[in-house]
């Protein structure tokens, strides 16, 4: 190959050493980088195609598990009660003998939930803990919910079961309203509010209305949970019986005799108890010595004997051999008689028939020109003699006799003689009764006397545990409680446990009753603070340094009562339930359609009334009595009434329960 420019041959370059492999490995050295950029990119676009993916199946698996328990919720919300106070829906996925073995819910329509059950805090406790598991792809969710198989009167602060409840919301217009009435409150009648400007945290229902008292309106009231003035009636309260909590299983004593009552005093951690068996009117028996007097009836046999002559006459016209043959019946009535002998007239039938049978004579010496055959039908009266062998009553008897004789007769007349003599039995009346008195002996007689029994004293506990239930018979009496006797010197009632108080009678009241124990530091440490302030707008509020949960329930049959024997600021730490009755100060009477009067015995003006709790009554509770001046003429001129919000969780042992669930907490839960 030439140059075009140059007449030399082209003659090309041998490369020098350094200069040999330097492209390829630059080529090479690109395409590496290139490929491992594209490589980290789509590696990170994938995990984040796989995170958006698992965050998308979480998500979803966190909305199907709590949709799943939302369906078993409802499920156990609507479920009836049986007669033991189980929940239906819950008792066959969670009883031991005939609930489901894998503990799982199924909906209405028979679909599995994939949320099961599993009983928390031991057996018989209420508490059950549901977990609702869903799982999408990769992702899993669980949600946990806790419910009270029945919710507890503890979750009202006030109840009225047929009287009208008068409430006054807090002023307070900003969260969390802490002045506002806090748990539930409920009448089965009317709730009347009263004042403007009000708030309420927790819900407000009433089955007949709202009623707008003292310038409060349905648009200046502020309700910041759900409120109700056509609600369901709130049942069960009226059927509570406290001799029933006295047989429960942890019950500490249970004074069931008709005439028991106890006076106790708490005392932290433990409690006095003075067992006491009232005054009353006894029946006593006395006995005296009474001779028997007795009736023997005896039942005997009847029977006579008869004797009867008869005399038959009879006409011949021939000498013949005749057969004769007569059959005799009669009949008798008996005349009563006891050991004697009666003449006993008897009308007797006879028929009497010859047959000639031979003789002299032509023709057979047929009689009468006949056939040989004679029948004669007479009447006659004859005479039987009767002794009675006992006293029959008044009866007859009759008797059918036939005789045959073969005689010779002459031509004449002829005359026959028979005499019938017989034992028989008085028919129809066989029997007759006999009925003798006699003497027997002595017997005791006894005779009821009443007398009046005294009040006495019967036994003394003096440290009996504060966890379970105790009950009497009679009033049961929180006693006044001296300083010398009582815990950490308080002078009050103290209570550091979970107590129920439950009587058949009357409850009263007649000291302070405080939650509280004694630090580690030996320092009192009360569950609330305040709790003797005479400052009627001083918070009531939980004391951080208390580590306790006590709670006290005192349940009546009739009326819990306020004794003028409380202190002028008076604390009262408890759940008050009256079944039949109000809770009430002992100067005031309420009546049955909710009116009230100042009884006079009891009554009493005092300072202050500080309460931890809550009130559920049959009829209106009424701790202060204003007259038409608006002076406070019975109970306390200042009150304030904080609900105890550990009962939504821990009410008191033993406390009387309703029939209907209780959703307590939701906790969502992810696993993946």
């Amino acid at each position: 190959m030439m140059d075009i420019t140059s007449s030399r041959p082209f003659r090309a370059r041998r490369p020098r050493r350094g200069d040999r492999g330097t492209v390829l490995p630059v080529v090479l050295a690109l395409s590496i980088g290139v490929g491992a950029l594209a490589a980290g990119y789509t590696s990170q676009v994938m995990r984040e195609h796989s995170r958006e993916r698992w965050e998308r199946n979480r998500q979803q698996a966190y909305f199907d598990a709590w949709a799943q328990m939302e369906v078993v919720a409802s499920i156990i919300n609507t479920s009836p009660y049986d007669s033991a106070g189980k929940n239906i829906a819950l008792d066959m996925v969670v009883n031991p003998t005939t609930g489901r073995a894998d503990r799982t819910f199924i909906d209405r329509d028979g679909w599995m939930t994939h949320v099961r059950a599993a009983e928390i805090g031991g057996a018989g406790s209420g508490y059950y803990e549901l977990t609702s598991i869903a799982r999408v792809e990769d992702a899993e969710a669980r949600v946990s919910a806790l419910v009270r198989e029945r919710a507890s009167f503890a979750d009202f602060v006030w109840f009225v079961n047929s009287h009208d409840l008068g409430v006054a919301g807090g002023v307070q217009a900003s969260s969390p309203w802490a002045d506002s009435p806090e748990g539930n409150i409920h009448s089965n009648q009317r709730v009347q509010l009263y004042f403007a400007d009000r708030h309420f945290r927790d819900p407000v229902t009433a089955v007949n209305g709202f009623l707008y008292q003292a310038g409060a309106t349905a648009e200046n009231q502020n309700f910041h949970d759900q409120y109700n003035p056509a609600a369901a009636t709130v049942t069960g309260l009226m059927s509570v019986v406290p001799s029933q909590i006295g047989q429960r299983s942890d019950a500490i004593l249970n004074l069931d005799g008709p005439w028991d009552q106890a006076k106790v005093k708490l005392l932290g951690d433990t409690m006095r108890v003075e067992h006491w068996r009232v005054g009353h009117n006894e029946q006593t028996e006395t006995v005296r010595q009474q001779r028997i007097t007795q009736t023997v009836t005896q039942t005997l046999q009847s029977y006579h004997y008869a004797t009867l002559t008869q005399t038959n006459t009879i006409y011949n016209w021939s000498s013949s051999r005749y057969t004769q043959t007569v059959t005799n019946w009669y009949q008798s009535t008996v005349s009563p008689g006891y050991y004697q002998t009666a003449t006993v007239t008897n009308t007797t039938y006879q028929t009497l028939t010859l047959q000639q049978t031979g003789g002299s004579g032509s023709g057979g010496g047929a009689i009468g020109g006949g056939n040989g055959y004679y029948t004669q039908l007479q009447s006659q009266t004859a005479t039987a003699t009767q002794r009675n062998y006992v006293n029959p009553v008044v009866s007859s008897y009759s008797q059918r006799q036939t005789q045959t004789a073969q005689s010779w007769y002459t031509t004449g007349y002829y005359t026959q003689s028979s005499t019938y003599s017989n034992w028989q039995a008085v028919v129809p009346a066989s029997y007759y009764t006999q009925t003798q008195t006699q003497t027997n002996g002595w017997t005791t007689v006894p005779t009821q006397t009443t007398v009046w029994v005294n009040d006495a004293l019967v036994s003394t506990y003096q440290s009996l545990p504060v966890n379970g239930v105790l009950y009497c018979t009679q009033d049961l009496i929180l006693d006044s409680v001296s300083a010398g006797e009582s815990y950490a010197g308080r002078g009050t009632h103290v209570l550091n446990g979970s107590l129920t108080l439950a009587t058949g009678d009357d409850l009263d009241i007649r000291d302070s009753i405080t939650y509280g124990h004694v630090d580690g530091s030996n320092v009192f440490q009360p569950a609330y603070l305040n709790g003797t302030s005479t400052d009627a707008n001083a918070a009531y509020e939980p004391n951080p340094n208390y580590q306790g949960t006590a709670v006290l329930g005192l349940v009546a049959y009739d009326d819990i009562r306020v004794m003028n024997s409380v202190p002028d600021v008076f604390e009262l730490n408890a759940t008050l339930l009256a079944s039949q009755g109000e809770y009430r100060t002992s100067g005031i009477n309420v009546s049955s359609n909710g009116s009230i009067s100042q009884s006079g015995s009891g009554s009493f003006v005092k300072e202050m009334m500080r309460s931890l709790g809550g009130v559920i009554s049959n009829q209106r509770p009424v701790t202060t009595m204003i007259n038409g001046s608006g002076q406070i003429i019975e109970g306390f001129r200042n009150a304030k009434t904080v609900y105890d919000v550990k009962q939504r969780t821990n009410p008191p042992r033993g406390f009387p329960t309703i029939n209907r669930p209780r959703l307590l907490t939701r906790v969502l839960r992810e696993v993946n």
